[in-house]
């Protein structure tokens, strides 16, 4: 499972340079990845072999502060921002990736404040859930249940207000704009607005600035009652699947990576969903983006994510079916019905267990 840490460190250079000096502990001798990450698209910038100690080094040139990610082969992934005269140390631990060591000033250790205490707060939520459906699927006691049940929506509640928070207050655009890929655009569209202008002020020709604007234009009004969209990928057998050839009551169709980290904190909740209502007609079409079909093959995986309809969009968000269901973020999710018909969109945690629970009850 895909690990995310973000980290900016000081400007020990007046030119354009940076440098990367790191161990990984228990990742000897083996391939890193060096890529860009603007806002979901990633481009190899380079590689390296680290030594027998697990040590590496990576140097090269910047244009403009950027958000990177050093990749193993495996798909644990370390995010940075790198920037001129960036000089970075990494100590980290294959086997154990939390904690892990990287120097830095004011701007880093925000950064992995932010993400510590985001990583800690998504751990817990995730150990309530799973005490909550492992609770009801033993016949738990109703009323427990449902104090329960108002504990996670609050805990999801203040998750988001967290990032919200961060978002608003923070002085470091880059940071920002991750911090707020873990918004909702149709919910926060005004908080986005305001960090874009933000960005256009202090960094009007980045092509961060220049994307997310990009982003927020292609946000078009509810889909909600309209007709879905048909589209073919290949699935895990590599054998080509239709949306449309999917039969059932009821369709969640959900985009997500294994690089995406809120995504699979959902995961063991869908798995809860599926299990319960698969009876009753409905099922799960699972589309990853992943620019890398081994890495999404492991996540389904190690995630067992049962359900049979997982397919590849290979293409990213720039592919078919991202365009015609305006993805520009993920986890994003559609709800179909029987009649092909979009009844909900972007519903997740609570709100997607009730919406689900009420359509078949119905």
């Amino acid at each position: 499972m895909s690990i995310l840490f973000w980290s900016s460190c000081n400007d020990y250079f007046k030119s354009n340079t940076y440098k990367i000096e790191g161990t990984l502990k228990g990742y000897n001798q083996s391939k890193l990845l060096l890529e860009e990450v603007v806002l979901g698209e990633a481009t190899l910038i380079d590689t390296v072999k680290t030594n027998s100690a697990g040590e590496f080094e990576l140097k090269g040139t910047v244009k403009e502060p950027g958000i990177y990610r050093i990749s193993t082969e495996q798909g644990l992934s370390f995010i940075i921002i790198l920037k001129a005269g960036s000089n970075i140390v990494f100590e980290g631990d294959v086997a154990k990736p939390l904690p892990y060591k990287m120097s830095g000033e004011v701007e880093c250790e925000a950064l992995k404040n932010y993400i510590d205490s985001q990583i800690i707060r998504n751990l817990r939520l995730r150990q309530m859930q799973e005490d909550y459906y492992s609770l009801r699927n033993n016949g738990g006691n109703d009323s427990i249940l449902k104090v329960r049940k108002a504990n996670i929506s609050i805990a999801e509640n203040s998750l988001i207000e967290k990032v919200r928070q961060y978002v608003d207050t923070s002085h470091y655009y880059l940071v920002s704009l991750f911090a707020a890929s873990n918004l909702r655009v149709e919910a926060d569209f005004a908080r986005k607005k305001n960090l874009l202008a933000k960005m256009e002020k202090a960094m009007p020709n980045s092509a961060y600035t220049k994307s997310f604007k990009s982003i927020l234009g292609t946000v078009v009004e509810d889909p909600v009652g309209e007709k879905f969209k048909d589209f073919q990928l290949p699935n895990l057998e590599r054998r080509m699947v239709k949306l449309s050839d999917v039969k059932a009551k009821l369709i969640l169709l959900d985009f997500w990576a294994s690089w995406c980290k809120p995504c699979r904190t959902e995961h063991p909740a869908m798995i809860q969903l599926y299990q319960k209502y698969k009876s009753s007609g409905m099922t799960i079409f699972s589309v990853s983006i992943d620019e890398e079909a081994g890495r999404w093959f492991d996540a389904v995986q190690e995630d067992k994510l049962m359900w049979p309809n997982h397919v590849n969009e290979i293409d990213g968000l720039k592919g078919l079916s991202c365009t015609s269901y305006y993805i520009n973020e993920i986890p994003n999710n559609y709800l179909i019905d029987s009649n092909g018909i979009v009844v909900a969109r972007n519903l997740h945690g609570q709100a997607l267990q009730d919406f689900v629970a009420s359509y078949f009850n119905k």
